[in-house]
C-alpha cells in the first residue's frame, strides 16, 4: 500500500493539477447538466446507464468511481512513465514508440494517457450536448442559442456518436505531449553540437 502512495505521489508531480481539476469539474457540471436535461433520466444516453439501468444515485456513484479510478491510473501512468525514460535515456519520441512493442506495460501506460485526455476532451462534448439539449427542451423563446439547441438537436443523432470518437485523436495528441514533456524534464534537452 505505501508503494502505490508513492508511486500516486510521484505522478501526482508530474500530473498538470489543473488538468486534474478541470476533469473533475467538467465530471460535477456532467452530472448538472444531465440533470437539467433529463432530471428522470428518460432521455440519457449513456451506455452504462442504459446496459444496467442506473438511478441517480447509482449514475453518480459510477461518476465519482469513474473519475477516482481514471485519475488514479493517470498518477500511476505518469510515475511509471518518469522511471521508464529514467532507465533507458530515450532520445526521442519514436524510440519511445518502437520501445513499447517491446515493453507492454509502456504500450498501456500510453494508452491510459490517451484514455485519460480523450475523455476528459468528451465530456466537454457532453456537457455542450447536456446543454443545448436541456434549451431544446425547457425554452418555449426563440433566440440565438433556443437556434442553435433546434439545430443541433434535430442533427445529433447524426454526428455526436462520431464526434465523440473523433476527440479520441485530439486526446491521444495531448497524451503524447504530455508523454514527450515527460521525457525531457526527466532525461533533459538532448544536446547539439
Amino acid at each position: 500500500m505505501k508503494s502505490l502512495l508513492i508511486k500516486i505521489r510521484v505522478g501526482a508531480i508530474l500530473a498538470p493539477a489543473l488538468i486534474v481539476i478541470i476533469y473533475f469539474l467538467f465530471g460535477c457540471l456532467d452530472l448538472i447538466t444531465t440533470y437539467l436535461a433529463s432530471p428522470d433520466l428518460k432521455h440519457e444516453n449513456n451506455w452504462v446507464y442504459r446496459t444496467f439501468n442506473l438511478n441517480w444515485p447509482l449514475l453518480i456513484a459510477y461518476t465519482i468511481f469513474l473519475y477516482i479510478v481514471m485519475t488514479f491510473l493517470l498518477l500511476i501512468s505518469l510515475q511509471y512513465l518518469k522511471n521508464c525514460f529514467e532507465e533507458h535515456k530515450f532520445s526521442s519520441f519514436n524510440k519511445i514508440l518502437i520501445h513499447s512493442k517491446k515493453n507492454i506495460k509502456l504500450l498501456i501506460t500510453v494508452v491510459i494517457i490517451g484514455i485519460f485526455y480523450s475523455h476528459l476532451i468528451s465530456i466537454g462534448l457532453v456537457i455542450v450536448n447536456n446543454f443545448l439539449s436541456y434549451v431544446y427542451l425547457q425554452s418555449n423563446k426563440e433566440n440565438w442559442l433556443k437556434n442553435i439547441s433546434v439545430f443541433y438537436v434535430n442533427r445529433q443523432k447524426y454526428f455526436l456518436f462520431f464526434i465523440q470518437y473523433i476527440v479520441v485523436i485530439p486526446g491521444y495528441i495531448l497524451a503524447f505531449m504530455k508523454v514527450n514533456k515527460i521525457r525531457l524534464r526527466t532525461i533533459g534537452k538532448p544536446h547539439v553540437d
